[in-house]
């Protein structure tokens, strides 16, 4: 039931984040996905979280913490 949420809320984080809605994915979407026990969606969590961090101009360190824990979780690395 956790790694459905995680997925959820992963999905819910994207729409806001293509709706410009940059915070309201971060904040209370993909943050709260990461609050959840681990599951196969947390690496996209760690993922998206990045994305929207460097599209709210954070800090540079903070983004690539997150990128590195979605590799390290086993995202495939690409050319995005």
């Amino acid at each position: 039931e956790d790694a459905d949420h995680v997925k959820l809320l992963v999905l819910v984080g994207r729409a806001h984040m293509a709706l410009g809605e940059i915070e309201v994915a971060m904040v209370f979407e993909l943050t709260r996905a990461l609050s959840l026990p681990e599951s196969p969606d947390t690496q996209n969590s760690h993922y998206q979280l990045a994305i929207a961090l460097s599209k709210n101009n954070a800090d540079k360190h903070e983004v690539d913490l997150h990128f590195e824990k979605a590799l390290a979780l086993g995202t495939d690395p690409t050319t995005e």
